[in-house]
């Protein structure tokens, strides 16, 4: 899907491959994960796993943002579910930007501070695919 959706737009020859375009994902040192639409996790990049102190298979193993997860806002108070970036992007067909979300990392024992952005992919009638 991305590789096609970007090569509907011109940005990256019709010509790459999947293969290729994960490779690329994956040297980015920005996390990239691909939610559906109740939120379950469909692809995540190295950054995103290294960011989150997880294992690839500890973060697919996981309920999408469920319990387990401690996730806070800003002020200190836990995120509600339904206000997660991910989740007002799908619930608004809106992209949402520049959300700071502390999470903490099991593995580090400490908490990891992340600016969001949750942008949704939607089909030609505007609806979240």
């Amino acid at each position: 899907m991305l590789s096609m959706k970007a090569a509907d737009t011109g940005c990256i020859s019709p010509g790459l491959d999947e293969g290729r375009a994960l490779e690329i994902m994956n040297s980015l040192k920005t996390g990239i994960m691909l939610h559906g639409p109740g939120l379950e996790l469909h692809f995540c990049n190295d950054a995103a796993f290294e960011l989150l102190g997880l294992s690839e298979d500890e973060l697919f193993r996981r309920k999408p943002f469920q319990e387990g997860w401690q996730i806070i806002q800003h002020n200190g108070l836990p995120y509600p579910v339904k206000e997660l970036p991910a989740a007002i992007a799908f619930t608004t067909c809106k992209p949402v930007e520049n959300i700071l979300m502390g999470i903490s990392r099991p593995q580090t024992r400490d908490r990891v501070w992340l600016l969001v952005n949750a942008t949704p992919v939607l089909d030609t009638d505007g609806e979240v695919k």
